[in-house]
């Protein structure tokens, strides 16, 4: 129960950070866009797409999507977070 209300508030959280970001983007003379707003551009839709399923519980699907993200962008390390999870939670 505890990893759900994490994972819940995590995401809260990065669509929170992601809609500030975007309204700093706006803004180009803000640093703050600059930084952050490219990384949250080029997040793999993969990726996204894992977390989605994660959410309504299509584990294998989530598995396979979050590989595919991992394999298209390495450094992403919020791929192997996700992957993580489910593993521990559903031991898939």
């Amino acid at each position: 129960m505890a990893i759900a209300f994490a994972m819940s508030s995590l995401g809260n959280g990065c669509d929170v950070l992601r809609q500030r970001c975007l309204r700093y983007h706006r803004r180009e003379s803000d640093p703050v866009a600059t930084r952050y707003a490219p990384l949250l551009l080029t997040t793999p839709i993969s990726y996204r797409m894992a977390r989605r399923r994660f959410f309504a519980g299509d584990m294998s699907m989530a598995l396979d999507l979050v590989d595919k993200s991992i394999a298209a962008r390495p450094d992403f390390w919020e791929s192997y977070q996700l992957r993580a999870l489910i593993f521990q939670q559903y031991a898939v």
